[in-house]
């Protein structure tokens, strides 16, 4: 039971059963991906030889970007028929991210001088996704009963109303500050101000009801698989071009807003990639065991990156660029996995105790 805990962390599939294996594909990508955007920032836009080479810094971001969006929407729906809770998810997240937070704090004592306050590093698990995703978790049961009763009409509704809210709107007011100049505040759905790029509770909820909305509708009878390739195909080239238009006019690819998680061009990526994987069908022992360990390396790999030297293969040739981020999104999540084998031998007794204890949210 403990390993089912764990094998489900972020976005795993909530079944007894053996599991469809491309959808545990896709978290494994998604985790490759977070390890991208990473490569990217900060070293990527800072150190590429510019020309070719930095703009295949942007198309990897660009590909890359709906990791997180991948994640929470996975985690709607397969979730959404779920009536409970353990304890042992949260706490299982908690204590795998302060064992890391020591394991290289530890680490990094050895191999030099701390990088990061000691209180940051060991006594605070502070970390955004993890808090957001918790409080999700205890959250979304209500979602789902809410949904629970709607009629098909009702879901599309729901999906439109919710996506003109809490993404177009928003994001529009994100693009008007950007090109004009100006700070207004108190008129987004989503945050006060534009800076948080969509790291907030209101932007996962966003996420979580539209992979719940996806599964009561079925949506993916609708969408085949070749239709769900080309909307992410065509979505990520738009997304690519404002994107590199925003660097242009504001001379700073930090302040673009192209690549907040609620840009309705993110989250249709995020949904036409879980589409098109969800269509494809087959059962592998080892992809899914691989898959178990995506929350692993979402915890390691900024530690990892720091003791690679990325500048130097960034600044050579294009294809030993593209080759580069492969192989370095592989190498950390073998690596990631490894970790997580060894930490799950260690705790999974304990899960096993914490897993009995469930909350009902209703009947």
């Amino acid at each position: 039971m403990a390993r089912e805990v764990l094998e489900n962390q972020l976005g795993g599939q909530f079944c007894k059963k053996r599991r469809e294996s491309g959808t545990e594909l896709l978290r494994i990508i998604a985790a490759c991906m977070v390890v991208w955007l990473h490569v990217t920032l900060p070293w990527g836009i800072k150190t590429a030889s510019g020309g070719l080479n930095l703009f295949l810094v942007h198309v990897f971001e660009v590909i890359a970007i709906p990791a997180v969006d991948i994640f929470i929407l996975i985690s709607g729906y397969f979730m959404v028929n779920k009536k409970q809770r353990t304890i042992g998810k949260p706490i299982s997240l908690l204590i795998q991210l302060m064992t890391f937070k020591f394991l290289f704090f530890g680490i990094e004592c050895i191999l030099q001088y701390p990088t990061i306050p000691f209180e940051n590093s060991i006594v605070l698990p502070n970390d955004y996704f993890i808090t957001l995703y918790i409080a999700l978790y205890f959250i979304s049961p209500y979602i789902n009963k809410a949904i629970d009763g709607l009629t098909k009409q009702q879901c599309k509704t729901l999906l439109i109303t919710s996506a003109i809210i809490l993404s177009i709107y928003p994001i529009l007011w994100d693009y008007m500050n950007l090109y004009t100049g100006s700070q207004v505040s108190g008129v987004s759905t989503v945050s006060r101000w534009h800076e948080d790029t969509g790291q907030n509770i209101v932007t996962f909820a966003l996420l979580y009801i539209v992979g719940a909305l996806m599964n009561k509708m079925q949506i993916e009878q609708f969408v085949s698989k070749q239709r769900a390739l080309a909307i992410w195909l065509i979505t990520s080239l738009v997304l690519l071009g404002v994107y590199l238009l925003d660097e242009r006019f504001t001379n700073d690819v930090y302040g673009s807003v192209s690549l907040f998680y609620h840009n309705p061009l993110v989250v249709l990526q995020a949904a036409s990639l879980f589409l098109f994987f969800k269509h494809i069908k087959f059962k592998s022992k080892l992809i899914n065991s691989l898959a178990a360990a995506a929350f692993t390396c979402y915890l390691a790999h900024g530690h990892i990156l720091k003791y690679l030297k990325i500048d130097s293969f960034l600044q050579g040739t294009p294809l030993m660029l593209i080759l580069y981020y492969i192989v370095i999104a592989a190498s950390i999540y073998l690596v990631s996995y490894i970790l997580y084998l060894v930490y799950n031998f260690a705790t999974q007794r304990l899960f096993n105790k914490l897993d009995r204890v469930t909350i009902t949210y209703y009947t």
